[in-house]
């Protein structure tokens, strides 16, 4: 692919680099729903929401005292923005999971992807500048709305929408705004900091915060002790999902800007359809299945119009492709 207009030499090189490693943070994303599968009736939800965030925060701080970013990690929490993408993070995780188990792992990643292609544009704009002109852009707007529809086909169609309680309908519609402040938050701090910093203290972080809210969660407090399978399965998605998937997209939008990586997360739901039918043998309704390809459609359309580097990239196009 040819630069676009006013691209930084090297944006294609750097393009193709964020290409792939955001569909394979993706990847690793979309198996965290696997987790829950297996896991789901065995383990309370304030287990599901703490282990994996603590196990991935703890990833990244020995990821930090590897690179020699221990001080800044641990400044992170001096920082009064950071609370605000802990919280942000762990209201996602706690949205998710509700979603998740109530309308299916399916719904929950198309709802995480209208977040991804339809809000994280539109908040990356407005908060940081990232994308303009993309609102007058016809391919990108086209591509939003068939994501938007081909998301609501397969959720509409699957019958969950309608027997989702009020609790999981509310989360349902929170999660992907939530999803989307938290990315453009986190992607605008991770130019002045670390990716260990950002991503990590806002894992741990919100491991911790699990931790105090559990009341609050099914399970509680007593939930949080579970056997030595389901603990070892925890810590395992918790590196899988908050500590390597977030380095690679992470690094991804330090190569490309936010846009391209966020539309890439078109994958999910095909990922998660994939891991889903693999593991329960259960697919949606053919009406349904044909909404999770006019979603990706719409995603790949939408990164069409995304061709040069924004302010989330700038910063970062002469970094090596594994520098901080």
């Amino acid at each position: 692919m040819a630069d676009g207009p006013g691209a930084a030499p090297g944006f294609s090189d750097r393009r193709r680099q964020a290409t792939l490693l955001s569909l394979v943070a993706a990847l690793l994303w979309s198996s965290y729903y696997l987790f829950v599968l297996a896991l789901e009736g065995s383990v309370a939800l304030s287990a599901l929401v703490a282990y994996p965030f603590l196990a991935g925060g703890v990833a990244y701080a020995v990821w930090a005292g590897y690179r020699g970013e221990a001080v800044s990690f641990a400044a992170g929490f001096g920082r009064s923005g950071s609370y605000l993408r802990i919280a942000l993070f762990l209201s996602t995780q706690v949205l998710l999971l509700i979603v998740t188990l109530s309308g299916g792992p399916v719904d929950a990643a198309l709802l995480s992807l209208v977040g991804d292609v339809v809000l994280t544009p539109l908040f990356a704009r407005a908060l940081v500048g990232e994308g303009r002109g993309l609102l007058r852009n016809p391919l990108f707007l086209g591509g939003m709305v068939l994501a938007t529809a081909g998301a609501l086909l397969t959720i509409l169609e699957g019958g969950s929408a309608h027997a989702l309680n009020p609790l999981a309908t509310f989360a349902g519609v929170l999660l992907p705004v939530v999803l989307a402040v938290f990315f453009v938050s986190a992607a605008e701090e991770n130019l002045h900091q670390p990716i260990s910093t950002v991503a990590g203290g806002a894992s741990l972080g919100a491991g911790i915060g699990a931790i105090l809210i559990a009341p609050l969660l099914p399970g509680g407090w007593p939930g949080l002790v579970v056997g030595p399978y389901a603990f070892a399965l925890l810590v395992f998605a918790g590196v899988v999902t908050f500590f390597v998937g977030p380095e690679l997209y992470f690094r991804a939008i330090r190569r490309a800007g936010l846009l391209l990586p966020a539309l890439l997360m078109t994958a999910i739901p095909v990922f998660t359809l994939g891991f889903t039918v693999a593991v329960t043998r259960a697919a949606p309704s053919p009406l349904g299945l044909a909404g999770i390809p006019i979603a990706a459609l719409g995603g790949l359309i939408a990164v069409r119009s995304t061709q040069a580097p924004g302010p989330l990239s700038d910063a970062a196009l002469e970094a090596p492709l594994l520098g901080p």
